[in-house]
């Protein structure tokens, strides 16, 4: 395909700049949107329509008490098979629970939430029956849901949470919980540039950082997260084919550690016997109070990196692998930092770069070839995308030329 003349070319990679600094550091670039319906969420309960709903008495499980939620529910088939990007526009994180239900590619950027406490869901309110442990009231608050952000997917959704900061603030609730369909389909869900904290529990009604509840899921992938729980860290109880941990700082939050006989009975940073294909691990810091209690349990007999199959138990006391997983914080500190997430996020941190297609960060002759490439090879893949348009094709080549120029 003699389209363009290489000489020629060869004098661009002279006039592209250097790529933009940014805070994070990040590999994973979100989808692109077709003509996504935009939403951005108030810190304040009022004037709200579908698909975005306060519902101020929400009651579906029981022994989580009742009270407000955000709903999205992009189920509704004037929203079915659209894409959406959700921001956040208050100055004050948000007091409820967020929902999430269905969608195509839905990317949430900056959303803050520290929830607070309803009247009725004070610590006290709800009697816990554990198995193997004595009957007691619940020693922290409840919260509608038992969760700060629920994410429902479809078979082929991307859910993308960047920039959330979450806290859970104490109450008896998982951070993120993750349900869907039995087909993995081409499912993801991204957490990037994240700080999860607050995580707390009590025995039965104990907190994760993240959980699986229903449906298989096609990949998970964690980036630039900081997580901080007197509880339980990620936990998939339902499969996943693969899995990303990427710059992940875990310790104890010191808020809410110690205050009862529950806390950190559970322990795991992360707890993925569901995990089906692939998992990569870089970069994983798990501090604990007590250096021998960590642990990080991935199960599987397909894994390709590190290239060890069967059950893999990496801690203090078992096959504890400093190349991988360290036993301390990061020498940069928290991959997350409160300052840069939530409401005071950046958006444009991990915008994709226009033309950017061979993987190396910066524009240049070889993302042009790489775009070239992908039209002659017919591939689906959105990489190499510049127009803003779906479908890679000339229009992408002369925007990845263009973007170079400039």
């Amino acid at each position: 395909m003699n389209i363009f003349n290489i000489a020629w070319l060869s004098f661009i990679l002279c006039l592209s700049g250097s790529a933009l600094a940014v805070d994070f550091d990040v590999t994973l670039s979100p989808p692109i949107l077709d003509n996504p319906i935009e939403i951005s969420i108030p810190s304040d309960a009022g004037g709200l329509a579908d698909p975005l709903r306060f519902v101020p008495d929400w009651a579906a499980y029981s022994a989580c008490g009742a009270g407000g939620i955000y709903l999205f529910n992009l189920n509704l088939p004037a929203y079915q098979n659209k894409d959406f990007l959700i921001t956040f526009d208050g100055d004050a994180p948000l007091a409820y629970p967020v929902l999430i239900w269905g969608g195509r590619n839905v990317i949430v950027r900056g959303l803050d939430i520290k929830l607070e406490t309803e009247a009725g869901n004070e610590a006290g309110a709800l009697v816990l029956h554990t198995p193997g442990h004595p009957e007691v009231a619940n020693p922290h608050p409840i919260v509608p849901t038992c969760r700060g952000l629920g994410l429902n997917r479809n078979s082929n959704s991307t859910h993308w949470i960047e920039g959330l900061h979450l806290d859970t603030n104490g109450h008896d609730a998982d951070g993120i919980v993750i349900a869907g369909p039995a087909s993995a389909g081409s499912s993801k869900v991204v957490i990037q540039n994240a700080l999860i904290e607050g995580i707390e529990g009590y025995y039965y009604l104990h907190g994760d950082i993240l959980q699986t509840q229903s449906g298989h899921l096609n990949e998970l992938a964690f980036e630039n997260v900081t997580m901080r729980q007197a509880s339980e860290g990620v936990t998939l109880s339902y499969p996943v084919n693969n899995l990303i941990l990427r710059n992940v700082d875990y310790d104890t939050d010191t808020r809410f550690d110690s205050d009862d006989p529950g806390d950190s009975a559970y322990g795991g940073a992360v707890a993925a016997t569901n995990v089906q294909e692939t998992y990569t691990l870089e970069n994983l810091y798990v501090k604990y109070k007590n250096e021998g209690e960590f642990w990080v349990l991935i199960q599987d007999q397909h894994f390709t990196s590190p290239a060890q199959a069967g059950t893999v138990v990496y801690g203090v006391t078992t096959v504890y692998n400093p190349e991988v997983i360290y036993n301390a914080a990061p020498p940069g500190g928290d991959y997350a930092p409160a300052n840069l997430v939530g409401r005071f996020y950046e958006q444009q941190i991990s915008e994709p770069v226009m033309g950017e297609c061979d993987g190396v960060s910066g524009v240049n002759i070889n993302d042009v070839i790489c775009v070239i490439n992908q039209i002659l090879n017919s591939t689906s893949s959105t990489v190499g995308e510049c127009d803003g348009q779906p479908g890679i094709n000339i229009n992408d080549v002369i925007c990845t030329i263009n973007e170079v120029l400039n």
